[in-house]
This record gives structure tokens, C-alpha cells and sequence, in this order.
């Protein structure tokens, strides 16, 4: 068997023996053998006794050309869906600590941290399992791989998860629903909420690209921690995570523009100074959802209500997520009200750190009770954004390029994804 190189014959044997087929392939080659490379690697190991030393590097030519001919496919949009494509394709389009989770885990019926789908353990637990089946289904589309043409559109997951009609906030219908309330509800039918999920709010100023100071105290639905002191300067949002062993990881996720002066009313609530002396006060309220070992998501809620006009409106707070964050890991070791207690949060011990990189984020466009989802996600070192009306992703760049990117994560950014990463000699390998 031969090839045509230049005009040459020249066979697959020769081909074999020569080890800069293997090795230098795509920058040296000649088009013709580049095309063909599949045909020589495959006659390579067909012939394996002949040839081998050049068996294993065939084997990978195999392999690596199977990657790059897979498809990267996406959910096309259909009667509203484009809140549950957008969170779909952050979630699973690429490999992460939390869809391999979700995506494996053996559920059974006596899981109590979960939301169930009926009374009776046996029908709930069907219910999950098709819920978890048909979102493999999805991930194996969207991966490309074998799969069929019902996995085209949300259609045949709507109509899974209208059995689990009592707690699916009718996210069945096309109605256009909040993407942060979807994603917490699918996590929920998961035994994923091993951490905190905590709740912060904010007044605000007039202006939309502005945000004040924390001056409600967060609430922490799980675990007291050290009251958090908030500072003339303080400029950034704190957030708690805690995974199965009881350590917290404390950072600061998403970096805030501060400006604004805080007052208080004649009811002495707090209030902003706007421009012109004009008082305004806005609550935001900001939802940390933690899943899983290894995974973290922010949900931003960017609706706020002017108290003085009486009106809900949205709001484009800028909001940086920052690329690369490291959580001090945190000793609980003490449980309880006592002394030791109280000052061991007072000083807690300081074990170490974990590493988290920024994976992808969910934009909304448009008015509270309207408007559009896409999504940035990042695959190794490379951004895409995902458009479910168009049917297509477009290739962005890195960190950077996605950054300036005509839609604004900073103003429009509702779900910030991070996923855990190994720290190797200043080396992050995700």
C-alpha cells in the first residue's frame, strides 16, 4: 500500500520506519501525509510486528484524531429554554469536579440531603435516576459522541422533570425562568449540598454601575462563623465553603467597585448618598450555592428595588470574577456554644489552601421578567460563548479576550462557576 507525496509513490512500510511521521507530524509533513495519517497509523498497527517502533505513537495519532473530529454540539433553544441550555452547557460541557459527580453518583433512596420528587422513597428515587439518565444523555451530545436526536432541545428533560412537578417551580413549561433558581433546584436532587449556602444583601446608590458597602450581616443558614467586621475600604464579598471533612475555605471570590457614601435615614436603616445629595436606597441580594468537594457557583440575583419609587429594576452592578482564587483551609475541630468554642472562631487554625479556577459564567440580558441567557465556559485554555438561539459556540479566546467581551460578565455575569484545580510548582494544571 502507498501514498502520493509530491507527486511520488511512496509506501506505508517506508512511511512507518520513519519516525518523524510520529513525531514531528504537523509541523514537517508534506499536506498528503498529513491527510493520510489516519490511513498510515492504522496500517501501523495492523502490522504491528513489522513496525514496532512505531506501534505506541500510531496508537496516539489514532486517538488524537478521534478528539478532533468529535463534534462540539449545543442545546438549541425552544420556548424559553434558554435559561436551562445556558446553565446546562456551563454545567456539563466540559469535565468538571461537579458533573462528574453528578453524572456517576449512585443514588439510592435513603439520601437525606436532598429534595425529593414524591412521598414514596421508591418513586422519588425513579424519578432522580431518569433525571440523572437523561442529563448523560445531554452531556454526551454536547461532548460529541453517539447519541440521538431527542437530545437536540430540553424537550425530552421537561417532560422527565414535570414528574417531579411539587418542587420543579414549573420549570417543565416555556415559561422564562431565573437561571440561579434552576440550578439550585437540580443540585437539590443530588446529595451535592455538602457545604454553605449563605445569603448576603447591600443598599445601593443610584447608580447602576455602582455598589455600597455591605451594611445587612450576612446570613449563615449552616455553620456560626466570626462576625465579619465591614470596613471603610472593604471591597470585596466574602464567601464560606465547607466540604466533607469540616474545613472552611475563606477568599475573596468576586471583587467589587465601592463607591458611595453610607448614611442613615430618619427610621435609621441604612441609606446611600447619590449624586446631588438625593438619598436612594436598593437591596441586592447575592446567593453562594456550594456543591460539592471541589466545585463552587455564585448566583447573583441582579434585581433590586428602589424603596422611595417603589419599583423593582434591574441592576449592572460590575461584579470582576477572579480568575485564579486560593481558599485558606480552616480547622473546625470544636463544635458548640462553649468558651473554647468562641475562641477557637476567634482564631481558627490555618491548615493549608485549595486552589479554584474561574470555568464559566451565565449572562442575562433584558429586563427582570424578560430578556435573553447565554453563557461563557472555558475548555483548557480557551473561552467559548454559547448562544442557544443561534444554535452555535463561538470561539472567544482566554481570560482576557472573554473578559472584554461585548457582553459584560462584570455588569451581566448571574452565575459564577469555579472548579478545583491542582497547584504543581506555581503551575496550575486544571
Amino acid at each position: 500500500m502507498s501514498i502520493i507525496v509530491n507527486g511520488t509513490e511512496i509506501s506505508l512500510s517506508l512511511l512507518c520506519k520513519d519516525r518523524v511521521v510520529f513525531s514531528k507530524y504537523f509541523e514537517y509533513l508534506p499536506d498528503e501525509v498529513v491527510n493520510n495519517l489516519e490511513i498510515v497509523a492504522k496500517f501501523c498497527i495492523n502490522n504491528r510486528k513489522d513496525f514496532p517502533q512505531s506501534y505506541d505513537k500510531a496508537v496516539f495519532i489514532i486517538d488524537l484524531l478521534k478528539d478532533q473530529k468529535k463534534e462540539e454540539r449545543v442545546l438549541k433553544w425552544k420556548g424559553n429554554s434558554c435559561y436551562m441550555d445556558s446553565v446546562l452547557q456551563c454545567l456539563l460541557a466540559v469535565p468538571s469536579n461537579l458533573n462528574e459527580h453528578i453524572l456517576t453518583i449512585n443514588l439510592t433512596n435513603d439520601e437525606n440531603s436532598i429534595e425529593r420528587c414524591d412521598q414514596d422513597p421508591n418513586k422519588d428515587l425513579e424519578i432522580r435516576k431518569e433525571i440523572q439518565k437523561e442529563l448523560n444523555k445531554i452531556t454526551t451530545y454536547m461532548r460529541g459522541g453517539e447519541t440521538d436526536e431527542n437530545n437536540k432541545t430540553v424537550d425530552t428533560f421537561r417532560k422527565i422533570i414535570k414528574k417531579c412537578n411539587s418542587v420543579s417551580q414549573r420549570f417543565w413549561s416555556c415559561r422564562q425562568q431565573d437561571s440561579g433558581d434552576f440550578l439550585s433546584w437540580l443540585l437539590n436532587r443530588f446529595p451535592t449540598q455538602g457545604g454553605l449556602m449563605r445569603e448576603q444583601s447591600w443598599h445601593t446608590n443610584n447608580s447602576v454601575n455602582q455598589i455600597s458597602l455591605p451594611i445587612v450581616e450576612s446570613i449563615d443558614r449552616i455553620l456560626p462563623l466570626p462576625s465579619q467586621v465591614w470596613k471603610t475600604s472593604y471591597n470585596e464579598l466574602l464567601a464560606s465553603y465547607k466540604d466533607k471533612q469540616g474545613k472552611i475555605r475563606i477568599e475573596d471570590l468576586l471583587t467589587v467597585h465601592d463607591q458611595g457614601t453610607i448614611m442613615e435615614d430618619e427610621d435609621g436603616e441604612g441609606v446611600i448618598k447619590g449624586a446631588e445629595d438625593i438619598k436612594y436606597k436598593r437591596v441586592i441580594k447575592q446567593e453562594t450555592l456550594v456543591s460539592v468537594n471541589g466545585s463552587l457557583i455564585f448566583n447573583i440575583f441582579r434585581g433590586g428595588k428602589d424603596t422611595f419609587r417603589n419599583i423593582e429594576e434591574k441592576l449592572y452592578y460590575p461584579i470582576t470574577p477572579t480568575e485564579i482564587i486560593k481558599f485558606p483551609s480552616y480547622s473546625l475541630g470544636l463544635k458548640g456554644n462553649g468558651e473554647k468554642f468562641k475562641k477557637f472562631m476567634e482564631k481558627p487554625h490555618v491548615l493549608g489552601e485549595k486552589v479554584f479556577r474561574f470555568s464559566g459564567v451565565v449572562i442575562h440580558d433584558g429586563n427582570l421578567s424578560g430578556g435573553h441567557y447565554t453563557c461563557y465556559y472555558r475548555n483548557k485554555e480557551t473561552w467559548y460563548f454559547y448562544n442557544d438561539l443561534i444554535g452555535e459556540i463561538k470561539q472567544i479566546g482566554n481570560y482576557e479576550d472573554m473578559s472584554k467581551s461585548r457582553n459584560n460578565i462584570e455588569t451581566h455575569g448571574t452565575l459564577y462557576f469555579y472548579d478545583e484545580v491542582k497547584e504543581d510548582n506555581n503551575c496550575i494544571i486544571s
